[in-house]
């Protein structure tokens, strides 16, 4: 098993079956490396879980600054798809492998003041790159 984070201490998880890796999963060479150390590790990647995301907001769109787009949008969608474009040619070479991504309800029901928040705009993006990840690997079901 991997667990990233941005900040990790491996030593806090002293199990032989367990890699600790320090990732920012906003940066397309932090996820291949970390699909490249599992791969080097486990010979293989089974499953990915991600549960990255974030919360900035809490105003309405038209108050909404860019810098507080952008990090929702890379927290909460880039991530995802790095992570994923890492993975799944791993996962399709093995013609198996499950892929779960936490997100947000609000993903599917927006609210007003979070445009930018990972429960509207950027977690729904993380929804359809799902969506659209499962559909484009069916057939190596």
């Amino acid at each position: 098993m991997v667990g990233t984070s941005r900040t990790i201490d491996a030593s806090a998880f002293a199990h032989e079956r367990f890699i600790g890796l320090a990732a920012n999963l906003t940066t397309d060479a932090d996820a291949r490396t970390v699909a490249g150390e599992t791969i080097g590790r486990f010979g293989r990647i089974d499953a990915l879980v991600h549960v990255a995301g974030g919360f900035a907001g809490g105003l309405p769109i038209h108050e909404t600054g860019d810098d507080t787009w952008e990090a929702m949008m890379n927290l909460n969608a880039r991530a995802a798809f790095h992570i994923l474009r890492a993975v799944i040619p791993h996962m399709r070479n093995q013609r198996r492998g499950s892929i779960v991504a936490i997100g947000s309800r609000a993903a599917a029901e927006p609210a007003a003041h979070i445009a930018a928040y990972s429960y509207s705009a950027s977690e729904a993006a993380l929804v359809s790159l799902v969506r659209t990840a499962a559909l484009e690997n069916r057939d190596k079901a």
